[in-house]
């Protein structure tokens, strides 16, 4: 079954809608539809033949200039670190291909009162960077291309907890407080948010800042931290 539920995640929904089906297959036809009428427990966990919400990509190019004012890097140096991330984590098996991605969907998902617990079908983002030069350029100055695709974001701008004070405030504040539209632009938002995240981590690996940028927020040295009251 295909479900369209708007605005909503729509998880309730798409169960109720099951229900009411299978008791109607039960009724006309004389079988058993238990399991239509009570569906598995496929929700809040990666299943890839089963992908449900939103198929969202983000995407950017940033110049040598830019890379090298901000991110202290070049556009070779981050494209080969994302390249051999992306190599090595298809050696193990993996099927999601970035850097941080969850980071940004964690928190995310924590400020507009989506349920946090469907993160763990949503955590297959793929990122992919190209070296380009731009249609134009007489300089042939090499830029960035960079590009997030999340295939599953299970997100809503009316009902659950998006109806609180708190979360409606924080939704009207990038326009997905409801409205036809408004969960799609929500996704369109994360999708962003994870796209900065990743460039973000990945030029500070490429700057060699990472480690110490850790370093000095004193989250690795004992010594560093407060006291405990």
């Amino acid at each position: 079954m295909v479900f369209n539920t708007g605005e909503a995640m729509g998880s309730n929904m798409s169960s109720n809608a099951s229900f009411v089906v299978g008791k109607l297959v039960e009724s006309k036809c004389g079988v058993s539809a238990r399991f239509l009428a009570n569906p598995f427990p496929e929700d809040k966990k990666n299943t890839p033949l089963s992908r449900k919400g939103k198929k969202v990509i983000a995407k950017t190019m940033l110049t040598a200039e830019v890379l090298k004012t901000i991110g202290r890097t070049t556009p070779e140096a981050m494209h080969t670190y994302l390249m051999q991330s992306s190599d090595m984590q298809a050696l193990q098996s993996g099927s999601s291909h970035n850097i941080h991605a969850l980071n940004a969907l964690a928190a995310l998902y924590l400020a507009f009162g989506q349920d946090p617990a469907y993160l763990g079908e949503c955590s297959q983002s793929i990122v992919v960077s190209s070296k380009v030069i731009p249609p134009g350029d007489a300089v042939k100055t090499t830029c960035l291309e960079l590009t997030v695709t999340i295939p599953s974001l299970i997100i809503g701008t009316v009902g659950g907890g998006t109806g609180l004070p708190a979360f409606k405030h924080n939704l009207a504040m990038v326009g997905c407080a409801g409205g036809e539209g408004s969960a799609k632009r929500l996704a369109e938002v994360m999708a962003v948010v994870v796209l900065a995240g990743e460039l973000s981590c990945c030029s500070a690996h490429c700057a060699e800042e990472f480690v110490r940028a850790h370093n000095a927020m004193g989250r690795n040295d004992p010594r560093a931290r407060p006291p405990l009251c």
